[in-house]
C-alpha cells in the first residue's frame, strides 16, 4: 500500500545531494546556468533560507523537483536546510514549478518524448485551436503542462511521427515555422487527411520545386522567406497556423482560384481560426463520382 507523502526540513549535505542526483538524474531538465549560479552564490554567501520549495522524491526515491538546488549544494560544497518531500506521485512532475521554470517540454521529456520541446509547443497550439478558436492566444488561455502531457500520451504515435518527419523537412529547407506546422498536421489528421498526404504538402512547401506562378504555396513561401514577416506580431504562431490552414485548403481546392498573392487570414478578435477542409469533401465516397461516364 502506497503511503501518503511526507514533508520535513532536513540538512542536505553535498554527499547526500550527489547521491540523489546520481540515482535518476536523467529524468530531469537541462541545467539553466543562470539559475544555478544564482543558487550557488546564495549558498556560498550564507544567504540561503529554507522555503516551501525544496526537493521532491517519488515513491522509489527518484527526483521529481529540486535538481538545480541539489547541483548548487554540490558545487558550493556546503550543506543547507531545505524542505524534503518523499513519496510523491510521479505524475506530479508535470505540474511542479509550472508557473516558474519547469516547461511542458520538460514534462514530455521525462515521459520519454524524444523531441519534447517542438512536440510540446505544437500540442499547446493544437489544444488552444480547439478550446479557444475565437480568442487571441496568450497566457490566460495557455493549457497546463499536465494537459499537454496527457494530449501527447493520447496521440503519442501520430504526434511523434509528424514531429519527426516535419522536423526533418524543416531542418533541410527552413521555409516555415516548426510548431505551427506540426499543430496544423494534427488538425489535418483530425480532418481525415492521411499522413503521407500531409507530409507531401510540407515536402512541396519546403522545396518549392515545380510550383506554378499562381500557386498559393509559392506566394506564401516567398512571404515567409522574410524573417521579419515570419515573426511579426505577438501572436505569430497563431497567425502562421491559420495561414497554413488557408494555404493547404487552397492547394487542395484550387479550382476557380486565381491567386496573384497569398493573403494571410486574420486571427481573433478581428478574424477567426479557419477549419481544415475535410478530406471526404475532396475525395467523396460516392460511387457515381468513381465510375466513368458511358459514352
Amino acid at each position: 500500500m502506497i503511503q501518503d507523502p511526507t514533508f520535513e526540513i532536513v540538512e542536505m549535505t553535498p554527499e547526500w545531494a550527489e547521491e540523489i542526483l546520481a540515482k535518476n538524474n536523467f529524468k530531469n531538465r537541462r541545467i539553466r546556468v543562470a539559475n544555478l549560479e544564482r543558487l550557488v552564490t546564495a549558498i556560498e554567501k550564507d544567504q540561503w533560507l529554507p522555503t516551501s520549495q525544496g526537493i521532491a522524491l517519488d515513491h522509489d526515491g527518484n527526483l521529481l523537483d529540486g535538481q538545480h538546488r541539489l547541483v548548487a549544494v554540490v558545487k558550493a560544497k556546503k550543506s543547507i536546510k531545505i524542505m524534503l518531500a518523499r513519496g510523491l506521485d510521479p505524475k506530479a512532475f508535470s505540474v511542479l514549478d509550472s508557473g516558474c521554470t519547469r516547461t511542458a517540454g520538460d514534462a514530455l521529456a521525462v515521459a520519454g518524448c524524444s523531441s519534447a520541446n517542438p512536440a510540446a509547443a505544437a500540442i499547446k497550439l493544437y489544444i488552444m485551436y480547439y478550446e479557444h478558436p475565437d480568442r487571441l492566444w496568450g497566457e490566460k488561455v495557455r493549457p497546463a503542462h499536465n494537459t499537454i502531457l496527457q494530449q501527447w500520451k493520447d496521440k503519442k504515435e501520430i504526434i511523434d511521427q509528424y514531429v519527426s518527419d516535419i522536423q526533418g523537412i524543416w531542418r533541410r529547407y527552413r521555409t516555415f515555422q516548426l510548431s505551427p506546422c506540426i499543430a496544423f498536421a494534427l488538425i489535418a489528421d483530425d480532418a481525415g487527411w492521411k499522413f503521407d498526404e500531409v507530409i507531401e504538402y510540407f515536402c512541396v512547401f519546403g522545396s518549392g520545386a515545380n510550383l506554378k506562378e499562381d500557386s498559393p504555396i509559392l506566394s506564401y513561401r516567398n512571404q515567409l522567406a522574410n524573417p521579419v514577416y515570419r515573426r511579426r506580431g505577438s501572436n505569430a504562431s497563431q497567425l502562421q497556423l491559420n495561414s497554413q490552414i488557408k494555404c493547404f485548403n487552397l492547394w487542395k481546392r484550387p479550382e476557380g482560384t486565381t491567386l496573384k498573392k497569398f493573403m494571410q487570414p486574420s486571427i481573433p478578435p478581428q478574424g477567426k481560426m479557419l477549419s481544415v477542409i475535410l478530406r471526404k469533401e475532396c475525395f467523396p465516397n460516392n460511387i457515381v463520382n468513381v465510375i466513368p461516364k458511358s459514352a
